[in-house]
Protein backbone atom coordinates (compact mmCIF):
# COMPACT_ATOMS: atom_id res chain seq x y z
CA UNK A 1 0.00 0.00 0.00
CA UNK A 2 0.81 3.72 -0.41
CA UNK A 3 2.57 5.24 -3.32
CA UNK A 4 5.83 7.11 -2.33
CA UNK A 5 8.04 6.65 0.09
CA UNK A 6 5.95 8.43 2.80
CA UNK A 7 3.19 6.22 2.63
CA UNK A 8 4.37 3.13 1.30
CA UNK A 9 4.08 -0.43 3.90
CA UNK A 10 3.70 -3.40 3.27
CA UNK A 11 3.16 -7.48 4.75
CA UNK A 12 4.84 -9.91 2.97
CA UNK A 13 5.84 -13.68 3.60
CA UNK A 14 2.60 -13.96 5.55
CA UNK A 15 -0.95 -15.64 5.69
CA UNK A 16 -4.29 -14.52 6.51
CA UNK A 17 -7.05 -16.00 8.44
CA UNK A 18 -10.55 -13.56 8.68
CA UNK A 19 -13.41 -15.02 10.22
CA UNK A 20 -17.19 -12.98 10.11
CA UNK A 21 -18.58 -12.64 13.34
CA UNK A 22 -22.06 -12.74 14.10
CA UNK A 23 -22.36 -8.82 14.21
CA UNK A 24 -20.85 -8.05 10.38
CA UNK A 25 -17.39 -7.42 12.17
CA UNK A 26 -14.01 -9.82 11.32
CA UNK A 27 -11.42 -11.62 13.21
CA UNK A 28 -8.32 -11.44 11.56
CA UNK A 29 -5.36 -13.14 12.49
CA UNK A 30 -1.76 -13.24 10.88
CA UNK A 31 0.69 -16.17 12.64
CA UNK A 32 3.58 -14.64 11.44
CA UNK A 33 4.70 -12.35 8.43
CA UNK A 34 7.24 -9.35 7.55
CA UNK A 35 5.87 -5.86 8.25
CA UNK A 36 7.17 -2.40 7.09
CA UNK A 37 5.42 1.22 7.08
CA UNK A 38 7.66 4.03 5.82
CA UNK A 39 11.09 3.73 7.98
CA UNK A 40 9.93 1.32 10.29
CA UNK A 41 11.28 -1.52 8.33
CA UNK A 42 11.46 -5.45 8.42
CA UNK A 43 9.20 -5.66 12.03
CA UNK A 44 9.02 -9.33 12.36
CA UNK A 45 5.02 -10.27 13.36
CA UNK A 46 4.43 -13.04 15.43
CA UNK A 47 0.54 -13.84 15.93
CA UNK A 48 -1.17 -10.46 15.12
CA UNK A 49 -4.93 -9.95 15.90
CA UNK A 50 -6.95 -7.63 14.74
CA UNK A 51 -10.79 -7.32 14.37
CA UNK A 52 -12.64 -4.70 11.46
CA UNK A 53 -16.00 -3.38 12.36
CA UNK A 54 -17.62 -0.20 11.99
CA UNK A 55 -14.85 0.99 9.51
CA UNK A 56 -11.82 0.36 12.07
CA UNK A 57 -9.39 -2.30 11.76
CA UNK A 58 -8.37 -2.41 15.49
CA UNK A 59 -4.60 -4.20 15.91
CA UNK A 60 -4.86 -6.23 19.28
CA UNK A 61 -0.77 -5.79 21.06
CA UNK A 62 0.80 -7.65 19.00
CA UNK A 63 4.58 -8.98 19.96
CA UNK A 64 6.75 -8.10 17.08
CA UNK A 65 10.61 -8.50 16.81
CA UNK A 66 12.98 -5.69 15.23
CA UNK A 67 16.23 -6.14 14.64
CA UNK A 68 15.88 -9.16 16.98
CA UNK A 69 14.46 -7.20 19.75
CA UNK A 70 10.94 -7.69 21.10
CA UNK A 71 8.74 -4.82 21.02
CA UNK A 72 4.70 -4.49 20.64
CA UNK A 73 2.62 -2.92 17.91
CA UNK A 74 -1.07 -2.32 18.43
CA UNK A 75 -3.69 0.77 18.08
CA UNK A 76 -6.22 1.48 15.44
CA UNK A 77 -6.50 2.32 11.62
CA UNK A 78 -9.78 4.07 10.65
CA UNK A 79 -10.07 2.64 6.85
CA UNK A 80 -11.69 5.05 4.39
CA UNK A 81 -11.61 7.45 1.64
CA UNK A 82 -8.68 9.58 3.61
CA UNK A 83 -7.64 6.02 6.60
CA UNK A 84 -5.99 7.49 9.65
CA UNK A 85 -3.48 5.64 11.17
CA UNK A 86 -3.28 5.74 15.00
CA UNK A 87 -0.45 2.69 15.88
CA UNK A 88 2.28 2.72 18.46
CA UNK A 89 5.24 0.42 18.92
CA UNK A 90 7.17 0.25 22.02
CA UNK A 91 10.17 -1.69 23.18
CA UNK A 92 12.64 -1.34 24.77
CA UNK A 93 16.91 -1.96 23.58
CA UNK A 94 15.47 -1.00 20.11
CA UNK A 95 18.68 -0.04 18.02
CA UNK A 96 18.04 3.30 16.94
CA UNK A 97 19.95 2.96 13.70
CA UNK A 98 17.83 0.50 12.19
CA UNK A 99 15.17 2.75 11.91
CA UNK A 100 17.58 5.53 10.60
CA UNK A 101 19.02 4.00 8.11
CA UNK A 102 21.75 5.91 5.72
CA UNK A 103 23.10 7.70 6.37
CA UNK A 104 22.63 7.74 10.17
CA UNK A 105 23.40 4.41 11.07
CA UNK A 106 27.60 4.87 10.67
CA UNK A 107 27.39 7.72 13.54
CA UNK A 108 25.67 6.11 16.28
CA UNK A 109 24.90 3.11 17.62
CA UNK A 110 22.25 3.42 20.01
CA UNK A 111 19.85 1.06 22.22
CA UNK A 112 16.73 2.75 22.81
CA UNK A 113 13.72 2.22 25.20
CA UNK A 114 10.10 4.62 24.33
CA UNK A 115 7.45 4.74 21.91
CA UNK A 116 7.26 4.96 18.07
CA UNK A 117 3.90 6.56 16.71
CA UNK A 118 2.25 5.82 13.62
CA UNK A 119 -0.14 8.49 12.20
CA UNK A 120 -1.37 10.40 9.40
CA UNK A 121 -2.48 8.79 6.18
CA UNK A 122 -1.93 7.10 2.92
CA UNK A 123 -4.26 10.05 0.86
CA UNK A 124 -2.38 12.99 2.30
CA UNK A 125 0.13 14.68 0.77
CA UNK A 126 2.42 14.66 4.38
CA UNK A 127 1.62 11.00 3.82
CA UNK A 128 2.24 8.25 7.15
CA UNK A 129 3.94 9.84 10.01
CA UNK A 130 6.48 7.72 12.44
CA UNK A 131 7.45 10.39 15.50
CA UNK A 132 9.15 8.89 18.42
CA UNK A 133 9.41 9.58 22.47
CA UNK A 134 12.75 7.43 23.33
CA UNK A 135 15.37 7.55 25.68
CA UNK A 136 18.76 6.33 25.23
CA UNK A 137 19.58 3.68 27.33
CA UNK A 138 23.14 2.23 25.75
CA UNK A 139 25.69 2.62 22.91
CA UNK A 140 27.59 4.98 21.38
CA UNK A 141 27.74 8.23 19.10
CA UNK A 142 30.45 8.75 16.85
CA UNK A 143 31.90 11.53 14.52
CA UNK A 144 29.86 14.58 15.95
CA UNK A 145 31.61 17.67 16.20
CA UNK A 146 29.01 18.74 19.56
CA UNK A 147 29.47 15.20 21.08
CA UNK A 148 33.36 16.04 20.72
CA UNK A 149 33.09 18.91 22.65
CA UNK A 150 30.83 17.83 25.25
CA UNK A 151 33.14 14.93 25.70
CA UNK A 152 36.02 17.76 26.09
CA UNK A 153 34.32 20.14 28.27
CA UNK A 154 32.55 17.83 30.66
CA UNK A 155 36.06 16.40 31.26
CA UNK A 156 37.81 19.88 32.08
CA UNK A 157 35.07 20.52 34.31
CA UNK A 158 34.83 17.72 36.67
CA UNK A 159 39.06 17.60 36.47
CA UNK A 160 39.23 21.31 37.49
CA UNK A 161 37.05 20.71 40.06
CA UNK A 162 34.83 24.09 39.05
CA UNK A 163 31.53 22.36 38.58
CA UNK A 164 29.44 22.54 41.59
CA UNK A 165 27.12 19.57 42.06
CA UNK A 166 29.47 17.63 39.43
CA UNK A 167 29.77 13.79 40.07
CA UNK A 168 33.10 13.35 41.26
CA UNK A 169 34.87 10.57 38.82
Amino acid sequence: WGMSDATRGELRDASLRAMRGGDGSWSIEIPAGTLRQNWLRDMQVTDLRARYADGVLTVENTPVQVAGVAAVLGGRVTCAATPRFDLTLQGEAMPLEVFCGEPFDRFFNLQTTGTFSIGGSTNLATGVTVTAALQATGGFIRGLAIQQALATATTRIRSSGSCRGCASS
